[in-house]
């Protein structure tokens, strides 16, 4: 009993040693590609939303990317409309979350940088991927409360009639 319990032990500590030390390598590899990656989302993002224009995307995208852009041009193209509603690019920040992904010859990471801009503040949601040495741009997503529509305003009077009996009316003003 003693033989198997120092057994199931040994097998248990030399498990999360092997745990811990992978992880160990993962962080390390992770935390030495952020400067590369941030460092190229610092010129990227000013440099895509200086005048909002899809070609500045493009020029730094992934194959992947350009070709989903070249079958869906109508909708990039009314997508960096929206985007120009944000206005000038006032403050971009570092990225607040990031994750990344290390396989053989590619290493995908994946941001979220906030930032402000003339009309308000906004979310940039972007994975890059490396192949190489260079850095490209596999997705981009902005998210923000400039893009939802605003209420109207209610103005006038609501008032409430008394409905005749088995109706109900409301009239606005």
């Amino acid at each position: 009993m003693k033989t198997c319990l120092a057994i199931a032990g040994g097998v248990g500590c030399l498990s999360m040693t092997l745990l811990i030390i992978l992880a160990a390598i993962f962080i390390t590899q992770a935390v030495s590609l952020k400067p590369g990656a941030t460092a190229y989302i610092d010129r990227a993002v000013p440099a895509i939303a200086a005048h909002w224009d899809v070609q500045q995307l493009l020029d730094r995208a992934t194959p992947k990317l350009q070709q989903y852009a070249l079958h869906h041009h109508g909708k990039l193209e009314r997508l960096f409309k929206m985007f120009r509603a944000l206005g000038k690019l006032k403050y971009l920040g570092s990225p607040t979350y990031y994750k990344i992904f290390s396989g053989t010859n590619r290493t995908i990471g994946t941001f979220a940088v906030p930032a402000k801009f003339a009309k308000g503040a906004a979310q940039i949601d972007i994975q890059l991927l490396k192949t190489g040495k260079a850095w490209k741009i596999n997705s981009f997503y902005i998210t923000s409360s400039v893009f939802l529509p605003l209420a109207k305003p209610q103005t006038g009077k609501i008032k409430i009639n008394p409905p005749p009996v088995g109706t109900s009316a409301v009239e606005v003003e």
